[in-house]
């Protein structure tokens, strides 16, 4: 069934030692929503220190809960006009760093699907963009064998 999904979650990631996020920002034409440096400090949600960058990360995300927008290939095209459409600034960013999509899917029912339009994938592949989505189904009920 192609329909509306029933959560996800969308984040374009850039990643690398050199990651420098206001450079970044400002060839893309947006902010991130996380960013830091390598070395940087991690902190949890309370601001407690968790850890060391061992890498820069350059993300902005969406997510269904956020937006309310049911549709995910409506969602991730927004999420691409937020930046700059200018093919050589992401082939530079791509040379240099890894660029990707990282999507959560989140089913509550076993049955969803969705489908990414030609001009969507077209979009992706001129950005050099992966595309790596985590699918996440209905807990199963365990057997009592």
């Amino acid at each position: 069934m192609v329909g509306s999904l029933d959560d996800y979650r969308i984040a374009l990631d850039i990643l690398g030692d050199d990651v420098d996020p206001d450079k970044i920002s400002r060839m893309l034409g947006a902010e991130p929503t996380k960013s830091h440096r390598k070395g940087d400090a991690i902190r949890g949600a309370d601001g407690t220190f968790r850890r060391r960058a061992i890498s820069g990360r350059w993300s902005i995300e969406r997510s269904s809960r956020d937006i309310n927008e049911p549709d995910f290939g409506t969602s991730l095209r927004e999420l691409l006009d937020l930046m700059t459409d200018n093919l050589d600034i992401w082939n530079r960013l791509s040379d240099q760093f890894d660029t990707g999509l990282c999507c959560g899917i989140f089913l509550t029912d076993s049955n969803r699907g969705f489908t990414i339009s030609p001009e969507l994938m077209s979009a992706l592949s001129d950005r050099n963009l992966y595309l790596g989505l985590d699918l996440y189904g209905p807990e199963l009920p365990q057997s009592k064998e």
